[in-house]
């Protein structure tokens, strides 16, 4: 969800987490960049925020970048997109959802 990469106590290194409105059915297509990807095909850009990537074979919005320090799970993570809990969505085994949270 929108939340979760705030709930984690980050900041993006360039522009802006998704928004709660992004996490709806039919929005339109966003992406937060992990920084190694944002190196590696985007040269380290610094206005990269706002220019458009091909994603899944989807035109995306590059809304931000995390920072190099950032690692979630594994850390073989590049994107990260609002997952859109559509009733579809939700339907079936779940086992691939992982769940984050921070303890206050």
């Amino acid at each position: 969800s929108a939340s979760a990469l705030l709930a984690l106590g980050t900041t993006p290194l360039l522009g802006r987490f998704h928004s709660q409105s992004e996490d709806q059915a039919g929005a339109e297509p966003v992406v937060v960049l992990g920084n190694a990807l944002w190196q590696r095909r985007f040269g380290g850009s610094s206005d990269i925020v706002g220019q458009s990537a091909l994603i899944d074979g989807q035109t995306t919005t590059i809304v931000g970048v995390m920072p190099p320090s950032f690692q979630l799970f594994d850390g073989s993570s590049d994107v990260w997109l609002p997952f859109r809990f559509t009733p579809e969505a939700m339907l079936g085994s779940q086992r691939w959802l992982h769940l984050v949270a921070r303890l206050k």
